[in-house]
């Protein structure tokens, strides 16, 4: 990584780790959803590979793939604010954050996600 760079492939990383949760949870966990007869309910049918190994696996699938498109949303949010501030700190004299301080950020957002 060039050294310029180094900082924000933290994010990159990060982001990477998640996305790849979220696509494995999502081709495992299909789930098609179906407004009930009476509009107050809502028919959950799972499909793909995670029906052969029960409904609990599928809705943890699904409980992961929703889980981990939020954190990526606000991993997202989070890599374009730092973009947005080392845009700012190249006409002033502001000191960047070091990679220490990404990897603590990008910590704390996905145990508050969680």
């Amino acid at each position: 990584t060039p050294k310029n760079m180094r900082v924000y492939s933290v994010f990159l990383l990060n982001n990477v780790i998640v996305d790849f949760i979220s696509a494995a949870a999502s081709m495992l966990g299909t789930v098609r959803m179906i407004e009930g007869h009476d509009r107050n309910s809502l028919i959950i049918i799972y499909l793909g590979p995670c029906t052969f190994m029960g409904s609990n696996f599928c809705r943890i699938c699904q409980v992961l793939h929703v889980h981990f498109v939020l954190q990526s949303t606000i991993l997202l949010l989070l890599s374009f604010a730092y973009r947005l501030y080392v845009l700012s700190t190249l006409f002033s004299s502001k000191r960047r954050p070091t990679r220490a301080h990404i990897w603590f950020l990008c910590i704390i957002t996905n145990t508050l996600v969680a």
